[in-house]
């Protein structure tokens, strides 16, 4: 994993995308960067679609945790009340078209993301729009729908 680092717009990373929105006007306009000292891990990382794959493929394994770390971590949290909260640690988790998912979504400053692992057919989709408000979502659920048909 070469290409996963922390965020800093004041330093050249071959390949990075640029991230943009719509403005009032319903322009399309440049994001300025945010700040990583506003987000630290949320929207402070930056990765590649490779990174993940083999960060995913190291899940599969017990290169990283053991067993019953990744248990934990994948349990959806019971709140006192008995309510299912479909959220583990730092991971949502249930059930996503049908088929039993871990996943985590987010966006930041010009940028979407969504990372979905089906773990019964070792299969993961992750998307990366480089348009804030854009629908990761969407995207995610044509290539589920083509990858991973019911």
């Amino acid at each position: 994993m070469n290409q996963t680092r922390m965020a800093d717009p004041e330093v050249i990373i071959p390949n990075r995308a640029a991230g943009y929105w719509i403005n009032a006007a319903g322009d399309l306009i440049n994001r300025a960067p945010t700040e990583t000292s506003s987000t630290l891990a949320a929207g402070g990382l930056l990765s590649s679609v490779r990174d993940l794959a083999i960060w995913d493929e190291a899940l599969y394994s017990d290169r990283l945790l053991s067993d019953e770390i990744r248990e934990a971590m994948w349990a959806p949290t019971i709140l006192p009340n008995g309510e299912n909260t479909g959220y583990g640690f730092g991971f949502a988790v249930g059930e996503y078209l049908g088929r039993p998912y871990i996943g985590h979504s987010g966006q930041v400053a010009g940028f979407v993301a969504r990372f979905l692992r089906f773990p019964d057919r070792e299969a993961l989709i992750v998307v990366f729009l480089n348009r804030y408000q854009a629908s990761s979502r969407t995207v995610a659920n044509r290539v589920v729908g083509l990858y991973l048909p019911q």
